[in-house]
């Protein structure tokens, strides 16, 4: 299995930015920017394979590249939803379309299992011939478990009063009460 590549964003931010400001303790305009980039900052570093938590938190649709369906496949992240699309290449490099039917996507103790139902597509000589786009995560925000929008708040907050007061280096690494909420949560250790 190839490392999975984000295809589809997530569907809204982890938080809007009224709820931004708010944490921030700002009521004026003239930060929009900036909090609503350091909104996306404390995203991409908890969410997704590559963020902190390992997994997906607002719904983002995710590639993933496979060289066989064979047998139960493990994914490396789990809360998955739904296949989107699923192709490969055959014998003579041809793209084809698998219908997300004959997929079928189960939870388990130990993350999502990816299992093919269909019939032998007769691929077996080609590297990574497949290409399945899955959807991961909660849902919509408000679906996110509200200690991780909690924690988001307060990476948020932290940052803009670190960049406030001009502390740079504060801005390395999420606040400790921020990393204790999200430890629960986490996937997989980095």
């Amino acid at each position: 299995m190839l490392r999975p590549v984000r295809v589809g964003e997530p569907v809204a931010p982890i938080l809007t930015l009224a709820d931004a400001k708010a944490a921030c303790n700002v009521e004026l305009d003239h930060q929009d920017e900036l909090i609503g980039n350091l909104v996306r900052a404390a995203a991409s570093h908890l969410d997704g394979y590559s963020g902190i938590l390992g997994r997906c938190m607002v719904t983002q649709t995710w590639r993933y590249g496979f060289s066989s369906l064979a047998g139960r496949i493990a994914l490396v992240m789990p809360d998955a939803q739904s296949i989107v699309a699923a192709t490969y290449r055959d014998p003579n490099g041809a793209g084809q379309t698998i219908v997300p039917e004959l997929f079928r996507i189960e939870e388990e103790a130990a993350g999502a299992v990816l299992t093919y139902v269909g019939a032998s597509l007769g691929v077996e000589r080609v590297a990574y011939p497949f290409s399945i786009d899955i959807k991961f995560g909660y849902g919509v925000a408000a679906q996110v478990p509200e200690v991780l929008r909690t924690a988001c708040r307060l990476m948020v907050a932290h940052w803009f009063n670190q960049l406030m007061l001009g502390n740079a280096e504060a801005l390395q690494a999420p606040p400790a009460m921020a990393e204790g909420m999200i430890a629960p949560f986490r996937w997989r250790s980095i």
